[in-house]
Order: C-alpha cells, then sequence, then structure tokens
C-alpha cells in the first residue's frame, strides 16, 4: 500500500473526482484501488508524475463488483453522483434487508473481498496494487 493525501477536489457537481499526491514516481498506476482504513472509497482514473486523480465510487460513472455483508448478494454498484449507492440487477426473488452493509465482493479484481463502502473519505487514502 502508498499512503496519499487528498490535495484536490472536483468543484463540479458533473464528476467526483479527488486529487492525490503520490503518481507514477510513487508506483501509482491507473485503475489501482484507493482505499481508507474505513474502507474503499474509488480508483485512479488518472496518474501523473507527482499526483493522481481518483474517481470516486458516488460518481455517476463509477462502479464496484458489491455484496450485502449479511445475504451475500452479489451485484454490482454505482454511484448516483451524491453519497449514495445504486445496486444493480438483484433479483426480485432475493431478500434484502434495510440497512445492509455493501461490501466488496472481490469479482471486479480491483479490490479484495469483504472491504467495506465509504461515502466520503474523511481519512487520507492509500493506493492498494493489485
Amino acid at each position: 500500500m502508498i499512503a496519499a493525501r487528498v490535495i484536490g477536489v472536483s468543484a463540479g457537481a458533473a464528476s467526483q473526482t479527488i486529487q492525490l499526491d503520490r503518481g507514477e514516481r510513487d508506483g501509482i498506476r491507473k485503475n489501482m484501488g484507493v482505499i481508507t482504513p474505513d474502507g474503499v472509497v474509488g480508483k485512479v482514473v488518472e496518474s501523473y508524475s507527482h499526483a493522481s486523480q481518483v474517481l470516486l465510487l458516488t460518481d455517476k460513472d463509477s462502479g464496484v463488483g458489491a455484496m450485502l455483508a449479511d445475504s451475500r448478494i452479489q451485484s454490482p454498484v454505482g454511484g448516483q453522483g451524491e453519497p449514495l449507492l445504486v445496486m444493480k440487477y438483484v433479483p426480485n426473488d432475493d431478500t434484502v434487508n434495510p440497512g445492509e452493509r455493501v461490501i466488496t465482493s472481490g469479482m471486479d479484481r480491483i479490490f479484495p473481498r469483504d472491504l467495506p463502502w465509504v461515502p466520503s473519505p474523511k481519512s487520507s487514502p492509500a493506493i492498494r496494487s493489485s
């Protein structure tokens, strides 16, 4: 893991990204997962020499392989542009309990299984190399 600090955030509502103070010189590559001690926040979409840009899971263009912690129902989740995720393609006959935690499924090969999702990165992220 590579520790990094948030040095910027996107100004527009159309894209939810953060900029980190680590880049290619530090071993950061495109599509690396980004986590905090609290869980998953996004993935690297651009890596520059001394910085990188991270697309947050809450962005409308973001998505991650996920599952519900208790029922273990697996389905991709994506952002809506606000601190909510939408779990897509859950069969109607599956029971989903309100408030059930969403965790990573490991199926996207970016994040390992069973990491929690973090609505907003409050602590300094670390980049996970795959």
